[in-house]
């Protein structure tokens, strides 16, 4: 059994791949969270944490504060503890490595791969088989050793793909290498190639991107609907349905968060659902699309042509849907309600009423850096993006007059 540190955009997966039933509690410092469930798995307190704790494995699933976690682990003396890397999308879980590969059948497997997740996939070998199966990862070993320990494995588990000079040698002489990134890549693509269907089947059109923000008005949606405009929704965009009977084109979700809160609502909808691949995020009735981790010491992040392939992260899903949008062929795009403009523990950030502060770490900076990268491409394909917005601090596109676009 394991304990999760953060109750955030990453734990979604994390979780996915470990298995909720194999998981303790969640432990997050935002007390809005202490008392409930995150996919069923129970949110506690740094402080309850201490009470219970029995020397468990600590699986630090935010990658956003994990120094911070780590320090704060360390100073209540608790040493046991991993970080998860940021494994968001397009990966199986433990348990399907197992049985796709049939790594029961094994003698001895050596890993190649980040550690937390070679220590997942070892709990639930050696519990199946009560530790017949020696169980090794190469960076628990000197250089020097690692051929060695590469030549005695039945089974070599590549699960990254960044390597070395001398790695790359190894892995080039050994005969029993399963490259598992590579082929759950293959094996995705399959589910990925639903997305063809989009492609360019909105030219010389134009469409509207519905951000939460707290600009956005019911008024406007409506003379979009009487308008007859494509549209497409995001996020906690549901929150606004009681109140009128516009409803987006189709809908994106690209933060953990919002499949953990709102599946059901999400699952009710008869519209295209284009929604990351997160780990253990499986639903037929979605368009599921792989994400491209970027370097944020990058100018940029780079923006997808070919959703197929991938979409671009970035800090915020206005990108995403950008990306989307584009491959439809869109020529004529304009944001509304995206206003950028948040306040960390703010009541007011988005259109609907909250009733706690929002502790989400926005990342407005990064979300330039991501608009930016999205007028490059525009500009230099012939794609005009416009912002609506009422207000807002957003001004890398051009400010356009919402009811000046209707006035004739």
């Amino acid at each position: 059994m394991y304990y999760l540190f953060g109750a955030g955009s990453n734990c979604y997966s994390v979780i996915g791949f470990i298995g909720k039933e194999r998981i303790k509690g969640i432990v997050d410092n935002d007390i809005s969270k202490i008392g409930k469930q995150y996919c069923d798995c129970p949110i506690i307190s740094f402080d309850q944490f201490l009470k219970q704790y029995q020397g468990e494995l600590v699986i630090i699933s935010t990658f956003a504060c994990h120094e911070e976690v780590e320090k704060q682990l360390c100073n209540n003396k608790v040493s046991n503890y991993i970080l998860y890397p940021r494994l968001q999308t397009s990966y199986f879980s433990a348990k399907q490595i197992i049985d796709n590969w049939n790594l029961l059948e094994y003698k001895s497997i050596c890993f190649f791969c980040n550690k937390a997740l070679s220590i997942v996939i070892s709990d639930y070998l050696n519990h199946d088989t009560e530790g017949k199966i020696e169980i090794n990862n190469i960076y628990d070993y000197a250089e020097g050793d690692r051929l060695e320990i590469l030549k005695k494995a039945d089974a070599i588990l590549v699960m990254e793909d960044s390597f070395d000079g001398k790695s790359i040698e190894m892995l080039e002489k050994a005969s029993n290498v399963l490259w598992i990134n590579k082929e759950i890549r293959d094996i995705f693509q399959k589910r990925y190639d639903n997305l063809k269907k989009f492609k360019n089947t909105r030219l010389d059109d134009k469409c509207f991107l519905i951000g939460n923000g707290p600009s956005l008005r019911i008024s406007d949606l409506e003379v979009l609907k009487e308008k007859g405009i494509y549209t497409i929704g995001c996020n906690g965009i549901f929150e606004i349905f009681s109140e009128t009977e516009w409803r987006p084109n189709c809908y994106v979700a690209a933060d953990g968060a919002v499949p953990n809160e709102r599946m059901s609502e999400i699952e009710q909808q008869d519209i295209p659902v284009f929604m990351k691949h997160f780990v253990g995020l499986d639903k037929e009735e979605f368009y599921l699309y792989r994400y491209q981790e970027y370097d944020y010491e990058d100018e940029y992040p780079r923006f997808s042509d070919d959703i197929v392939k991938c979409i671009y992260r970035s800090a915020t899903v206005m990108f995403d849907m950008i990306q989307i949008a584009v491959y439809m062929g869109f020529k004529e795009i304009y944001l509304l309600g995206v206003d950028c403009n948040y306040i960390m523990g703010g009541m007011n950030n988005y259109f609907f009423k909250s009733t706690k502060p929002d502790t989400v770490i926005h990342r407005p900076n990064n979300m330039v850096l991501a608009y930016k990268s999205a007028k490059k491409y525009a500009d230099s394909h012939g794609i005009r993006i416009y912002n609506a917005t009422r207000g807002g601090k957003l001004e890398v596109f051009e400010r356009i007059d919402f009811d000046s676009l209707f006035e004739q």
